[in-house]
């Protein structure tokens, strides 16, 4: 019965945050609340990586961590699509790796 409820639990969290704009700091912080509901390690695991990630970088790995579109991101963070792929090409040359690979299985997340 426990892990039903936990299930349930998760699907609500990431619907809500699918709908969710994060415009300001209060947002973010409620934001990242429901996340580590979905994905209670994510966290620890990216301040247990070698890199210094920004707030904006940060962002974008969790946002991927959803498995959203380009444009659903943008859309969520209040900025348009070229933002949040340039932040995707400054990730990717920080961390070393192409277009070809998956950045989350890159950095094991």
């Amino acid at each position: 019965m426990k892990k039903s409820s936990n299930t349930e639990e998760r699907l609500k969290a990431k619907k809500e945050l699918l709908q969710l704009k994060i415009l300001t700091d209060t947002d973010w912080s409620y934001f990242k609340d429901k996340f580590e509901v979905i994905h209670p390690d994510f966290f620890k695991l990216l301040k247990s990586l070698d890199f210094k990630f920004t707030k904006s970088e940060e962002r974008f790995l969790i946002l991927k961590k959803l498995n959203l579109e380009t444009k659903d991101m943008a859309q969520i963070i209040g900025i348009s699509n070229d933002s949040v792929l340039k932040t995707q090409y400054r990730l990717r040359k920080k961390v070393g790796v192409d277009k070809t690979v998956d950045i989350l299985k890159f950095l094991s997340l």
